[in-house]
């Protein structure tokens, strides 16, 4: 992995990768009894023929199962800039006692791997969980 100190953009330090063989991965630790609705990353692609995948993963915990994915989105190979690649229109329940969550991001045919990176991730979602008792003294 490689980090540039001048823009801590995160990326995989190995040339001309496929989609899968090394991951970037961002643990979610998000609020039991959210509902995920959006994922953004924000990318820099400055590789025209390379590009990066992102995945939002769940599994069981205690678990060694690959997983589910319920959304994943890609970056174009043209860009050529800085920008935010998202999956949208999700509708995924947090629950912290069963299941983990996770975002991965993995590169494909970049022969200069620093030209593909991850500045952050935002997670957008929604809370209807109920409120903790205020505590009388």
């Amino acid at each position: 992995m490689g980090d540039y100190v001048s823009t801590h953009c995160r990326y995989i330090n190995v040339p001309n990768t496929t989609v899968g063989q090394y991951y970037l991965r961002y643990p979610l630790h998000l609020p039991n009894g959210a509902t995920i609705t959006k994922v953004s990353l924000f990318i820099a692609d400055f590789n025209s023929a390379g590009v990066l995948w992102a995945y939002l993963r769940s599994r069981p915990w205690n678990s060694r199962s690959v997983g589910s994915t319920p959304s994943f989105t890609l970056s174009g190979n043209a860009s050529n800039n800085d920008f935010t690649i998202s999956m949208t229109g999700l509708n995924v329940d947090v629950n912290n006692e069963t299941t983990e969550y996770w975002v991965d991001v993995s590169p494909q045919n970049s022969a200069d791997p620093g030209q593909l990176c991850v500045y952050g991730i935002q997670v957008t979602y929604t809370y209807n969980g109920a409120f903790l008792p205020l505590v009388q003294r």
